[in-house]
């Protein structure tokens, strides 16, 4: 963002400023996240096409993009695999293989998901792959916090040795093809293996001396301790507490019993519970132990189930769980309140503690706006916690998930997958006379994101999945964010910004192309750290490919810096999606991922810098 300012002041024409303003507008609002990031691209997108920058025809193009297709349809048939219980099946075969030994579990952890992180989308898979994870910690004795970080760091560097392992290579790539450059499925995966090698050699040999003991949310409950339960009670209208200060009633004086909450007239009552009076017909939510909860039964003037007269619906004392989650992509709690999702009503659940950046919070939690990968203690009986549990976006962490798999479409999911990974390849694949082998076979000029969405489509025509889980599962935020960045990338270049930005880039560097190689992922790696992945990826490509026509160089290798820069961010949690669910489940603060976070970061920019003019050489123009 510090390259911005400069470009604002040598802007060659009006629209140029307006561009390099908004882009600084939008950058901000990413960092400081009070707005959603999808409003913020979607945003800036608008601002552009009201002032000019962006024509609205390449605004709304922006929607059916290339990269918009391939995400949406990869996210289908990994839901397909989630569905069928092909990836629940692997989690428990590594729930098994792990046994008692925490070495062989954070090896485990490392392979099986980073392996297959290579062909699915890889914040998928962490979702997946956490609750197993935490139940195999649990039973091992071994803090999650141990386990968590290189389940992320795995999977996000096992997910760039193909094209369709994340988001960011595919976004990449779709700029890439604008200016003429084409990758296949898998020319990334000489690099990508060397990647994941260094990363799993780092974490096997680090991960126990950097990665700290963390105590998880959950541990903040003694599991030994006797079950508290809920219950509702009503105030009788002749009851000698109406009129009084809850404080001043006998209820208050019931040993080991907490006022929860007090609905009256189908309201909740906002007074603190020190300045409360209660009132005939108030609906009390108490929870206690269940000796304490018969101590409520026979407290005078107390009623459990109300009077008809009251018009209130009779209920029934309720077994209340504990249970710990996260909150993942697509959640509903996300940048909302308790208070304004009316929670305890809506679902019948508590929200007993919040956890987020290192601090565990056990009140004055209720007016801040949640976000993702904040951890949360829940409390209610099973039903209503199985229910919510069904909601978008709720990782359970106490138990593996349990998605009743279509099992008999296993193998027809793992065919499917098999498939398009197949004819991708194929279709990327040069032919003599053809555009590529699967042109040669078939006669058909169609390109990856034309066969993933074909795959998709047979995911549900077939029964992997209903039409409906589609619908429900489908990153509706992550895909309007991609075409709202894409948009704003398109805005940068109809009025040549990217240009200018890429030849003051260049025109720095002394005409060195290692240099600016090592530059641009370097400066894709900083932005990811505090932007979204796919935001960087999709504003650098441009600039990165102007950068390296100014020094007279085919793009290739500046194009693969840009997609391993803004991908490879290991030094926050904010630098990629699975860092950020990662981040409160395992009770991690801020620098426990600059601790182990940068040395690797540090070691794959040499590591990218040394290798990627080898693969891809320097070509003059």
């Amino acid at each position: 963002m510090f390259l911005l300012y400069p470009v604002i002041a040598f802007a060659q024409n009006t629209q140029q400023v307006i561009a390099a303003v908004i882009l600084v507008c939008v950058l901000v609002a990413f960092v400081k996240g009070r707005i959603a990031p999808e409003i913020t691209a979607l945003s800036g997108m608008m601002a552009m096409v009201l002032t000019g920058v962006l024509p609205m025809d390449m605004a709304t193009a922006s929607f059916a993009d290339r990269s918009i297709v391939m995400i949406a349809s990869m996210l289908v048939i990994c839901t397909a695999l989630e569905r069928t219980g092909v990836i629940a099946r692997l989690g428990l075969l590594y729930e098994k293989a792990s046994g008692n030994n925490p070495a062989r579990s954070l090896w485990l952890i490392m392979l099986v998901p980073g392996l297959i992180s290579a062909f699915c989308n890889n914040t998928s898979l962490v979702v997946i792959f956490m609750p197993i994870v935490m139940a195999v910690c649990r039973r091992q004795g071994t803090p999650p916090s141990r386990l968590l970080i290189p389940l992320s760091f795995a999977t996000v560097a096992g997910g760039m040795i193909s094209l369709v392992g994340t988001s960011t290579n595919m976004n990449v790539v779709t700029e890439a093809e604008k200016a003429g450059y084409h990758f296949g499925l898998f020319d990334i995966a000489p690099l990508g293996i060397a990647v994941m090698v260094l990363t799993l050699v780092y974490l096997g040999l680090f991960a126990g001396k950097l990665l700290p003991d963390r105590v998880a949310l959950s541990a903040l409950i003694d599991e030994t301790t006797e079950r508290e339960y809920l219950t509702r009670a009503f105030v009788a209208p002749d009851s000698p507490m109406a009129g009084r200060l809850f404080t001043d009633t006998q209820l208050s004086r019931v040993r080991g019993i907490r006022l929860i909450e007090v609905i009256r007239e189908g309201a909740i009552v906002q007074s603190h519970w020190k300045e409360l009076v209660l009132e005939g017909g108030d609906q009390l939510i108490l929870k206690g132990k269940l000796e304490d909860v018969m101590s409520v039964r026979q407290t005078q003037g107390i009623k459990m189930v109300p009077q008809d007269t009251l018009g209130l619906e009779g209920v029934k004392t309720e077994r209340a769980v504990i249970m710990e989650a996260v909150l993942g992509p697509g959640s509903v709690l996300l940048h909302k309140s308790i208070k304004q999702l009316n929670f305890r009503q809506r679902y019948g659940v508590i929200i007993v503690a919040v956890h987020r950046m290192g601090v565990n919070l056990r009140e004055r939690f209720e007016d801040m706006r949640f976000m993702m990968g904040d951890a949360l203690l829940l409390e209610g009986p099973p039903e209503q916690m199985n229910q919510l549990f069904k909601e978008r976006g709720f990782i359970n962490l106490t138990k593996p998930k349990d998605t009743r798999p279509r099992a008999e479409k296993a193998a027809l999911s793992i065919i499917l997958l098999a498939l398009v990974m197949l004819l991708g390849a194929l279709s990327e694949l040069p032919w003599e006379d053809s555009d590529s082998v699967f042109h040669a076979m078939t006669g058909l000029k169609l390109g990856f994101e034309a066969i993933a969405l074909g795959g998709a489509i047979l995911c549900v025509l077939l029964k992997c999945l209903d039409a409906s889980e589609v619908y429900e599962t489908m990153e509706w935020r992550l895909l309007f964010m991609i075409a709202g960045t894409i948009a704003i990338g398109n805005g940068m270049k109809a009025c040549g910004l990217s240009e200018l930005i890429g030849q003051k880039l260049s025109g720095s560097l002394d005409g060195s192309p290692w240099l600016a190689l090592s530059a641009v992922y370097l400066l894709s790696v900083v932005l990811t750290e505090f932007l979204s992945n796919n935001t960087v990826a999709i504003l650098l490509t441009p600039i990165a490919i102007t950068t390296a026509h100014g020094l007279g160089y085919s793009a290739e290798p500046f194009i693969i810096a840009v997609m391993f820069g803004a991908t490879l961010a290991f030094s926050t949690p904010i630098g990629y999606q699975t860092n950020l669910l990662v981040y409160n489940a395992g009770g991690y603060k801020f620098g426990d991922f600059a601790r182990i976070g940068i040395p690797l970061t540090i070691l794959l920019w040499i590591l990218c810098s040394l290798l990627i003019p080898v693969i891809w050489p320097f070509r003059p123009l």
